[in-house]
């Protein structure tokens, strides 16, 4: 089972109907540490460290006053239900993927998290699918995408600000955070300048969102539900888009 395509076959399709440039660029999963791989005779955490070996990679603990360390826990500062701790990033010595898995303190400090991030990027090298489709199918679980919608023309953001709560980080082209709650489905969206962000050589614009799926299982029939479910969510941040681009 190819995970990565399965997405791609249901986000492709929307994208025909609709003309847009939308794309999964992160994959979260909370799974339990001590929990039995799928079809391995081991924990999950020995079976992601085996499939990191098994592609030239290895798990590092970053150092927390380490610039990458401070980076993803900032990530997750709005989140008051995570505790992100022990963090491991995937690398080789020469490069640092953007992946990894942390220990979480709060609630239950028997999960983790794995993150897989930066899947839809310009001018950088594509991400190792058939890497990310071994790694998820060791967690068998994911809890949450962010779908991101690109464009190259500014996005009118007044429009909104208008409408609903929002937050600004940044002097120069801040992130401007929205809250928007779907259906327990959706809890916020942002918008920021692409091109400053990544130092891109020509204009781009991005809306990302993450939406909560919780597939507690991987498998076809899920995957096809999780497509239908994005498609269902497009729907609903239509009109939103739409008044972004006006």
């Amino acid at each position: 089972m190819s995970i990565i395509h399965d997405f791609d076959v249901a986000i492709n399709s929307l994208n025909k109907n609709t003309e847009l440039n939308l794309a999964i660029d992160t994959i979260r999963c909370n799974f339990y540490k001590n929990g039995n791989a799928p079809n391995l005779n081991t924990n999950k955490i020995n079976a992601l460290k085996t499939v990191a070996e098994n592609y030239g990679y290895k798990w590092r603990k970053l150092n927390k006053k380490n610039d990458d360390f401070i980076k993803i826990y900032k990530r997750y500062h709005y989140d008051k239900k995570l505790d992100l701790t022990n963090i491991y990033t995937l690398t080789d010595n020469e490069k640092i993927l953007p992946i990894y898995y942390a220990n979480t303190t709060n609630g239950n400090r028997h999960k983790s998290r794995l993150e897989i991030y930066a899947l839809k990027q310009y001018d950088r090298e594509k991400p190792d699918y058939e890497l990310i489709n071994k790694l998820l199918s060791v967690v068998n679980t994911i809890t949450s995408i962010d779908l991101c919608f690109d464009f190259k023309e500014p996005l009118n953001t007044d429009k909104l600000k208008k409408n609903f709560n929002f937050r600004e980080y940044g002097e120069t082209s801040p992130t401007v955070y929205f809250d928007l709650e779907l259906y327990n489905l959706v809890q916020r969206f942002y918008i920021y300048d692409k091109q400053l962000k990544d130092n891109l050589k020509y204009p781009l614009y991005r809306i990302e969102t993450e939406i909560t799926l919780n597939l507690k299982r991987l498998c076809n029939s899920n995957i096809k539900t999780s497509g239908d479910k994005i498609m269902a969510i497009y729907g609903l941040l239509e009109p939103v888009i739409s008044a972004l681009k006006n």
